[in-house]
C-alpha cells in the first residue's frame, strides 16, 4: 500500500515541478528599458520605438529607422 502512495506522491510532485519550470517569467517593458539603458555603452541612450535597440541620440534613431525599419 505504501508503494502505491509513494508512486502517486512522486508523480504529483513531478507534475508540479514540470509546471513550475515551464511557466514563462514575464518582465515588464519598463524593467527591460531600465536594464537596456544600464547596459548601454552610451551616456543617454534613446530606444528605437520599433525594436527597442539603444542609440546614442535621435539622429542615430533616425538613421536606424531608415535602414532597418523601412
Amino acid at each position: 500500500m505504501q508503494k502505491i502512495n509513494l508512486c502517486h506522491y512522486v508523480k504529483s510532485k513531478l507534475a508540479k515541478f514540470t509546471q513550475m519550470t515551464s511557466e514563462v517569467v514575464a518582465v515588464s517593458e519598463v524593467i527591460q528599458l531600465v536594464v537596456k539603458k544600464a547596459l548601454s555603452k552610451h551616456e543617454n541612450p534613446v530606444p528605437c520605438p520599433v525594436c527597442g535597440r539603444m542609440m546614442k541620440n535621435q539622429r542615430g534613431i533616425n538613421g536606424h529607422m531608415s535602414k532597418m525599419h523601412k
